[in-house]
């Protein structure tokens, strides 16, 4: 039933529910409810995945995609996964969704999560009881097509990253001796381009070349970007790069999650830091509604701004932290996401590439500076990076520096929304 059917008709609409569970525990209570004669409301309809570790939040995005009202995720108890840590790997994942879905306005009460063991029959029948009855009472999904007047909002103004001052080397005769003796194929940095003010990446691959390069922190394109697309073109190449805090921070990112080899890279620390990061909330720095302002507010306007999106997939290519040879929404078997600009397309887009990079954004301002659209890509990351922070920790100390929460995970993690 769509959403003005169901304004009309508000006694007879029905939610459809989605549950996605593991077959080892929650299923096989499941089964005992049946088994044992329990009632349940009917609108909910199971899918059977091996492990909670195996429920990947884009199955969450398609369900709601292709009509779900609301979604229940269940697997084993922590400690009794039967693939030992699966269910684990999965808490840290729905800490950070559900978190980056109620940043962009979707109600919690569309998002379950439980635990449910063989023998929980009848708490299998309670959740589920309370998952119909929250999900009936924000009723229908709202679809992800924006509002008339949100599809042509103009683009935000404000930018929260600023290039420094250009300098020119401080020392280029270490640069010199490494490219004669070659000790490095090239070394990146900056070069000023005609236009003034304008500064475009470039590669010295001779001693006489090194006068030209600059470097300014916070520049854009980001360096580490180009860094490791050689790196890629070229496996037997070592490399140098002029950088500042953040192209180190990045590089040390890259190597913690094993995408670049720090044996080819050659750094030159360059003076000047870049700015110091910013203790005001995504709100605050872009412009966008804060966690204060309505969950219907916030939604409407992050699918106005994804709405303009052309999935050219400049925030993809800008990103030195994007690191998939290849992505999701390259794959076509099975098709995941839409490949041309659809409202539910950009949405599974803009939301799966944020949460991918759940804890491990610079804020560079790769993806905010090439997005053409002028989508405030940045305030995504910088919830994310809050979430991951206030959850586990700041910089993930003692998981391996800077890796990708989603890759590790703590027997305490706590996630109290969890029924």
């Amino acid at each position: 039933m769509k959403i003005d059917e169901a304004q009309a008709d508000p006694a007879s609409w029905q939610p459809r529910i989605l549950a996605f569970v593991c077959r080892w525990c929650t299923y096989a209570g499941a089964d005992l409810a049946g088994t044992s004669r329990l009632k349940y409301p009917p609108q909910i309809r199971i899918v059977k995945l091996p492990c909670s570790g195996r429920i990947d939040p884009l199955f969450l995005l398609r369900g709601f995609q292709m009509g779900a009202d609301g979604i229940l995720v269940s697997g084993c108890h922590p400690g009794d996964c039967h693939y030992s840590s699966g269910n684990y790997y999965a808490r840290r994942r729905w800490i950070l969704f559900r978190e980056l879905l109620d940043f962009v306005g979707l109600e919690p009460e569309r998002l379950h999560f439980s635990w449910v063991s063989a023998a929980e029959g009848a708490k299998f029948v309670d959740i589920v009881k309370t998952v119909t009855d929250a999900v009936r009472a924000v009723g229908p999904f709202p679809g992800f097509a924006p509002p008339a007047d949100r599809r042509l909002a103009a683009p935000p103004l404000l930018a929260p990253t600023a290039a420094g001052e250009a300098r020119p080397l401080s020392d280029p005769e270490p640069l010199r001796a490494d490219l004669a003796q070659g000790s490095v194929r090239a070394i990146l940095g900056y070069r000023a381009a005609r236009r003034p003010g304008i500064l475009r990446p470039t590669w010295a691959s001779r001693p006489e070349e090194v006068a030209g390069l600059q470097f300014a922190a916070g520049a854009q394109p980001f360096l580490v970007t180009y860094l490791l697309r050689r790196l890629r073109e070229e496996p037997d190449a070592v490399c140098g790069i002029l950088a500042g805090p953040k192209e180190l921070e990045a590089i040390d990112i890259l190597t913690a999650d094993h995408q670049i080899d720090p044996a080819r890279i050659r750094t030159y620390r360059q003076d000047g830091e870049a700015a110091t990061p910013s203790d005001k909330e995504p709100s605050e720095l872009y412009g966008v509604p804060g966690p204060d302002r309505p969950a219907r507010e916030r939604w409407d306007f992050w699918t106005g701004q994804f709405a303009r999106c052309l999935r050219c997939n400049a925030c993809r290519e800008g990103c030195p932290l994007c690191t998939c040879l290849r992505c999701v929404t390259d794959k076509t078997r099975p098709r995941w996401i839409d490949a041309s600009p659809t409202p539910a397309g950009n949405w599974l887009w803009n939301i799966t590439r944020a949460f991918h990079q759940a804890g491990r954004c610079i804020d560079c301002g790769g993806c905010t500076a090439a997005c053409p659209a002028g989508i405030p890509l940045g305030a995504l990351n910088l919830a994310m990076a809050r979430a991951a922070d206030q959850a586990f920790g700041p910089r993930l100390a003692g998981e391996g520096g800077r890796r990708s929460p989603l890759l590790a995970y703590r027997s305490e993690d706590q996630a109290p929304f969890i029924m």
